[in-house]
C-alpha cells in the first residue's frame, strides 16, 4: 500500500499540487521545476538527493506545503518515521492555513495520520527493507519509532553535555547498531574529540560487519569505519574495507578511495586503477543507479583534470558524450569541463544540449552566459542571465553574476541594483559586496566601497581578498584624502598572511610605499615579480611599479 501509494504521487503531484493554493507566478514556476527534479530522483530510489531537492524548495519556498510533503515522503522511504511525520505536519499545517484542501495523492494530513496511528509503520514492516539508495534504516520501524536514548543523545551533543551525550550513544547504539550512523558520523567524530576512539572504531566495525552480512553496504554503514581506522592510521585496514565495498557493488565509494590512495601513499597508477574498476562495476550491475554510472565516468575526468592530463580527459569526456547523450546533468558537466579548458564554443553547445533537454534548467542559462561573457558576447550573457532569473529569481548567485557582467560593461547601476539584490537575498553573500565595492569605486563612491569591504570582511575574516581590496583602495586611490598608508599595510600583510600570491604581495609593496616604506617595497615588488608565472599579463605593470618604489615614489 504504501509504496503503491508513494509511487503514485509522482504520477500526479506534479500536475495538481502547483496549481492550488494561493501560490505566486514565481513560486508556482520554481516548484513546478523542483517537481520534476524531486520526481526524478525520488522514482529512481535515489533518496540522498531527492532530499536534497526537498530542502532546497522548503528554503526558496518556506510558506509553501510542498517542500515539507516531499522531504517527508523521503524520510518515510529511509524509515525515519518520526522525522517523516514531523514534517508531513508541518505540511498539513501550511495546506490548513493557505486553504488547500487534499485531492488525489496529496493530503498531508491524512499522510501525517497514518505515521501517528501506526498504519505507515506497519505497511512498512510488510513490505520489508527499503530500496532507497540513501537508505539509512533496514530494520523494522519498531526499531526506529524505539530512539528516545538516540534523541536524547543527539541533544546531549548539541547542548556540549559531554557526560550525557556518551552515556546515551552508549544505550542507543547498544539498542540499535544503525543508531550509530544515523547523523552520518556525528556521534563516531564526537566520541574521538572526546578521548573515545578505540570506542567508536568498536561501534563502527560493528555495524559494517552487521549489515555486510545481511548483503547491503550503503555508504552511512562503510563511511564511520573508514573514518575511525584513518583517525587510529591503520591504513592498510582503510583499504580492506574499500576493497569490500567496491566487491559489494559501491562503485561510489571509488573516488574516496582514490584520494586516499594518493594523499596516504601517493599511489596514483593504484587509484586510477580504481576509478577504471568503478567504471566497469557500474556498467556491468544492472542495477546501479544512472546518477551513479555518471559519477563514476565523472571521477575518473575530474582525476584526469586535477592532474594535467588533459589528453586522457578529454577521452573520458568523449565517453560521457557518446554514453550519456540525452542526460542534462552529463551535458551541464562536459560544459563545466570545456570551459575549465578554455574551449568556450565546446561549453556552451553542450550547455544549449542541456537547455533543449530540460527548456527551464536555469543553471544552464547561468552558466551558458558566463561563458558567453568570456568570449566577449555581453549581450547575450545578458540574456542568458535574464532568463535564469526568471526561472529563478530566488538565486543570490544568478544576480551576482549578472551584477558582475553589467559592470564589465560599463552600466554601473544596474551593477548595484544586482548585487544589492543579491545581498538581500543571502545577507553573508561576501562576492557580491565585494562586487559591489568594486563598482562604488568605478563611479567614484569611494566612502560606500570602503563601506563595502569592511562587511566583506566582517562576513568572511579569513578571506583574504577582503583585505587586499581594502588595502589597495587606501594605497593607491585617486583621491588623496582616501589614502592611508598605516591602514593600507594593516590590511594587505592580514591578506599575505592568509594567502602569499603575487598579487596580494603587490598590493603589500604599495601599501609599503604608500606608508614611505621604499625598501620594504622594493624588497616586496621583487619577491611578487618572482612568483609571476611566465608571461604573465601582470608582468609589464609588476616592473612598472618596481621602478617607481626604487625612486621612492608611491603608486
Amino acid at each position: 500500500m504504501v509504496k503503491a501509494f508513494l509511487s503514485s504521487v509522482l504520477l500526479c503531484l506534479f500536475a495538481t499540487i502547483i496549481t492550488t493554493g494561493k501560490a505566486s507566478a514565481e513560486d508556482t514556476a520554481y516548484i513546478n521545476r523542483m517537481v520534476k527534479e524531486w520526481s526524478e530522483y525520488y522514482g529512481n530510489g535515489d533518496c540522498e538527493n531527492a532530499l536534497s531537492i526537498a530542502n532546497k524548495t522548503i528554503q526558496h519556498a518556506p510558506n509553501h506545503p510542498l517542500g515539507y510533503y516531499n522531504k517527508g515522503l523521503v524520510l518515510i522511504q529511509m524509515r525515519q518515521i518520526d522525522a517523516g511525520a514531523s514534517y508531513l505536519k508541518k505540511s498539513c499545517d501550511i495546506s490548513k492555513k493557505r486553504g488547500m484542501k487534499p485531492f488525489l495523492f496529496f493530503n498531508p494530513c491524512g499522510m501525517y495520520e497514518h505515521c501517528v496511528s501506526g498504519k505507515i509503520q506497519k505497511e512498512l514492516e510488510k513490505e520489508g527493507a527499503s530500496k532507497c539508495q540513501a537508505d539509512t534504516d533496514g530494520d523494522t520501524v519498531k526499531d526506529i519509532v524505539r530512539g528516545n536514548a538516540k534523541d536524547i543523545a543527539d541533544k546531549a551533543i548539541k547542548d556540549n553535555d559531554i557526560e550525557l551525550a556518551i552515556k546515551y550513544i552508549k544505550i542507543a547504539t547498544n539498542e540499535r547498531l544503525k543508531n550509530f550512523a544515523s547523523n552520518g558520523d556525528k556521534w563516531g567524530n564526537f566520541l574521538r574529540d572526546n578521548g573515545l576512539r578505540e570506542l567508536a572504531l568498536e561501534y563502527a566495525k560493528k555495524l559494517f560487519d552487521q549489515e555486510r552480512q545481511d548483503g547491503k553496504l550503503a555508504r552511512w554503514d562503510w563511511q564511520p569505519l573508514v573514518t575511525a581506522l584513518k583517525s587510529n592510521k591503520k591504513h592498510s585496514e582503510v583499504k580492506n574495507v574499500y576493497e569490500i565495498v567496491l566487491l559489494n557493488g559501491a562503485p561510489e565509494a571509488g573516488s574516496l578511495y582514490a584520494d586516499f590512495l594518493i594523499e596516504t601513499f601517493n599511489d596514483h597508477k593504484s587509484a586510477e586503477n580504481i576509478l577504471k574498476k568503478c567504471i566497469d562495476i557500474s556498467d556491468n550491475n544492472k542495477n546501479t543507479y544512472k546518477s551513479t554510472r555518471l559519477a563514476t565516468f565523472k571521477n575518473l575526468a575530474r582525476y584526469y583534470g586535477k592532474y594535467d592530463r588533459q589528453e586522457e580527459q578529454e577521452l573520458v569526456l568523449r565517453d560521457i558524450e557518446n554514453k550519456f547523450s540525452n542526460n542534462k546533468r552529463a551535458n551541464q558537466f562536459l560544459a563545466e569541463k570545456y570551459n575549465a579548458l578554455g574551449k568556450f564554443t565546446l561549453a556552451i553547445s553542450f550547455y544549449t544540449k542541456a537547455i533543449e533537454l530540460d527548456p527551464e534548467f536555469d543553471l544552464a542559462y547561468e552558466y551558458r552566459g558566463l561563458v558567453w561573457g568570456k568570449k566577449g558576447k555581453y549581450e547575450k550573457a545578458i540574456s542568458d542571465l535574464n532568463k535564469a532569473i526568471e526561472l529563478d529569481p530566488k538565486d543570490p548567485f544568478t544576480y551576482n553574476n549578472r551584477g558582475f557582467t553589467w559592470k564589465k560593461i560599463g552600466e554601473y547601476d544596474k551593477a548595484i541594483s544586482d548585487f544589492s539584490k543579491a545581498i538581500e537575498l543571502y545577507s553573508k553573500n561576501k562576492d557580491a559586496y565585494n562586487g559591489r565595492a568594486g563598482t562604488w569605486k568605478k563611479k567614484g563612491e569611494y566612502d560606500k566601497a570602503i563601506a563595502d569591504y569592511k562587511m566583506m570582511i566582517e562576513i568572511a575574516p579569513k578571506y583574504a581578498l577582503g583585505y587586499n581590496n581594502i588595502a589597495w583602495l587606501y594605497a593607491t586611490c585617486p583621491v588623496s584624502k582616501y589614502r592611508n598608508g598605516e591602514l593600507a599595510v594593516s590590511y594587505a600583510e592580514k591578506a599575505v598572511n592568509l594567502e602569499e600570491i603575487s598579487i596580494y604581495l603587490d598590493t603589500l609593496a604599495a601599501a609599503y610605499a604608500e606608508a614611505g616604506r621604499f625598501n620594504d617595497a622594493v624588497k616586496t615588488q621583487k619577491k611578487a615579480i618572482s612568483m609571476l608565472e611566465e608571461g604573465s599579463k601582470y608582468s609589464n605593470d609588476f616592473k612598472k611599479y618596481l621602478e617607481l618604489y626604487k625612486q621612492g615614489i608611491p603608486y
